[in-house]
């Protein structure tokens, strides 16, 4: 088995400021899990500094080295073979980085055994109806926004077909707020 992990630094298109910080960039982790030729990848991207009892990307790195790894190479030595990925939520701790830490090996497990029996994740999960696009954006910015103005905008974006999943154009108006893509309900208004 040979497992490496690695962090590539990712420029966010439109910084969002949050909890007295100014996101301009976000750190994702890799995970690669290799055997018997078999290679699977998981990803995660845990926030730069703990914060609220969220773990930062350190803690992360340190959990994946210190608690993850080891566990699954115990498994290995003792059982002559990688877990399933189903099993591997039960590595999780209380620790604050245990979840994402388990998440990107789960996510790797997951990869490599559904390249190993040649098949896609639609075999496990078929695509049972359609999926909504919602465009959200967000309302914490240093310009003033007006909440109805912005939603009426995005909804009549979306109406005219505007918009590509995966991608959002705010018109060059920072009134509009930071855009994304998501999957849910479409947008509401509050009463």
């Amino acid at each position: 088995m040979k497992v490496t992990l690695w962090r590539q630094e990712t420029e966010i298109r439109v910084p969002v400021r949050s909890a007295g910080q100014l996101h301009k960039e976000r750190s994702r982790l890799f995970l690669s899990v290799e055997h018997d030729g078999v290679t699977g990848y998981g990803e995660v991207a845990p926030q730069p500094e703990e914060l609220n009892g969220d773990a930062g990307i350190l803690d992360v790195i340190d959990e994946v080295r210190v608690f993850v790894v080891p566990q699954l190479q115990q498994i290995l030595e003792r059982e002559g073979d990688l877990p399933s990925w189903t099993r591997i939520a039960r590595f999780a701790g209380s620790r604050a980085a245990s979840n994402p830490a388990v998440a990107l090996l789960e996510m790797a497990l997951l990869d490599r055994e559904l390249h190993a029996l040649r098949t896609t994740i639609d075999s496990l999960w078929p695509v049972q109806f359609d999926t909504p696009l919602q465009a959200t954006f967000s309302l914490i910015e240093d310009t003033a926004i007006n909440f109805d103005t912005a939603v009426s905008r995005v909804r009549a974006k979306l109406s005219g077909s505007q918009l590509s999943p995966g991608r959002c154009d705010s018109s060059n108006d920072s009134r509009a707020g930071a855009c994304s893509t998501t999957t849910a309900a479409p947008v509401t208004t509050p009463r």
